[in-house]
């Protein structure tokens, strides 16, 4: 007798061999599996670092929004929602870049102006109660939140005006770039 006939009359010795075989299979098949889900979940995007300064210019229903320091952002990937009195506004991307005169980065010192009047058709006043929100719409975080206030200075002169070097005192060399 050859070996193939003592292994199909030994059958007993062919299931436990195969039984073995496909639970091997099964194993592998299932870490496979579990290896390809778990390397093709979503990792969270890092959202960027941005410190803004905001001012609001009631007699011409302007916010201002200007970089002062942290990492440049892609105006693709970035929104600004304004609230003002309750109702929200939303400033999109490509508002923000032709805002910044077609440039595809919000950098130090570029000032975003946003024209409430222009924009939604919505004047500010000095009481108003105003929220914005600059969203970075790849990791979906609110970059920070500002509770925009007016300054008792407020005039209708444009603000970069207001920190140019005939305004800053000698003391303060802080303001000057």
């Amino acid at each position: 007798m050859n070996i193939l006939e003592k292994l199909i009359k030994d059958y007993v010795g062919v299931s436990s061999v195969m039984a073995e075989v496909l639970l091997a299979g099964i194993v592998v098949i299932a870490f496979g599996s579990l290896f390809v889900i778990i390397t093709s979940i979503d990792k969270p995007v890092d959202s960027p670092r941005v410190l803004a300064e905001e001012w609001i210019d009631a007699p011409s229903d302007t916010i201002f929004l200007r970089h002062a320091g942290g990492e440049p952002i892609d105006t693709k990937d970035m929104k600004i929602n304004v609230q003002i009195n309750g109702t929200t506004y939303v400033y999109s991307p490509s508002n923000i870049s032709k805002n910044l005169g077609g440039k595809g980065f919000w950098e130090l010192a570029d000032v975003i102006q946003i024209n409430t009047s222009q924009e939604w058709g919505i004047g500010i006043a000095n009481d108003e109660d105003i929220n914005v929100k600059l969203v970075d719409t790849r990791s979906k975080e609110v970059l920070p939140k500002y509770r925009i206030g007016f300054s008792p200075e407020s005039s209708a002169s444009s603000p970069e005006d207001d920190v140019s070097e005939d305004n800053v005192p000698e003391d303060d060399v802080s303001l000057r770039l």
